[in-house]
């Protein structure tokens, strides 16, 4: 499918670093994009913006003005963001009880977490527990080697960490973070097999220790990466429940997408 019917997405993006100039930067970027998609014959596609709580709203304006004048549609959606500039107690005392025990238990369990960097065992481990946590979801992951490209890529430019959580020596949980300009995006949620089975609250005590990490590295806002709480999906609405427990606050933060027609000839650039 992706073959034949290819699509462009991109997240958190643009980022402009020239306030002065942004709105010229930003419309270049977005230009830019779609210019790229005609290029490889996409027929479609879908960008989501950073939307973080301090946001101006006369920014927020033209923004949604450069993706709507070329033919983008608002797909209204939601995300839940933590505020990291309060203190650290402040951060603890917002995650929900629920999360505050688990946690507790975690500890209690002797997990322990760590950071992965280029160990070779706990890459091996971090990848165990991604393909585990994709195969019952029944979905698509990485081979390691391209697991591990990516990580060296985006860890050069010194915008990416990765956890896991180890019971015993048992991989039980893993996330990675990218942080730029003082957001972070939350990523790659993973648990193994075995912590279901054994009923380790790795994943639990993983949550509180990047919101811990991130702070203690100076980050302002940390984003969940989406949220639905009006979903009528069961396994939707119980992501949307294990994320809210953490202390984030319900943002805007809306999709926009282009679909320029079935076909490659009805490229996204007939729209500009």
């Amino acid at each position: 499918l992706a073959r034949w019917s290819p699509c462009m997405y991109w997240g958190d993006g643009p980022v402009v670093f020239q306030r002065e100039s942004a709105k010229a930067i930003y419309e270049a970027l977005v230009c830019g994009a779609l210019e790229e998609a005609s290029r490889r014959g996409c027929i479609g596609v879908e960008a989501w913006p950073a939307f973080y709580a301090e946001q101006e709203a006369v920014d927020r304006e033209w923004q949604y003005q450069l993706f709507t004048e070329p033919g983008f549609k608002v797909a209204a959606g939601t995300t839940l963001v933590v505020d990291l500039r309060k203190e650290e107690e402040a951060l603890w005392q917002a995650v929900r009880k629920e999360g505050r025990t688990k946690v507790r238990k975690a500890l209690k369990q002797g997990v322990e977490i760590k950071e992965v960097g280029d160990d070779e065992t706990l890459c091996k481990q971090a990848h165990s527990i991604i393909r585990e946590t994709a195969m019952r979801n029944n979905v698509a992951f990485l081979p390691e080697e391209a697991m591990r490209r990516a990580w060296r890529f985006h860890g050069s430019r010194g915008v990416f960490r990765a956890f896991i959580a180890l019971h015993e020596g048992h991989p039980v949980a893993y996330q990675n973070v990218i942080f730029f300009n003082r957001n972070v995006q939350l990523g790659g949620v993973a648990y193994s097999d075995y912590s279901r089975q054994a009923r380790i609250y790795g994943n639990d005590l993983m949550q509180w220790h990047v919101l811990q990490a991130m702070h203690q590295q100076g980050e302002q806002w940390l984003d969940y990466g989406g949220a639905h709480p009006d979903s009528e999906d069961p396994k939707a609405r119980g992501i949307y429940q294990f994320k809210a427990k953490w202390g984030g606050a319900l943002v805007r933060c809306d999709r926009f997408r282009l679909v320029a027609g079935v076909g490659r000839n009805n490229s996204p650039r007939g729209m500009l």
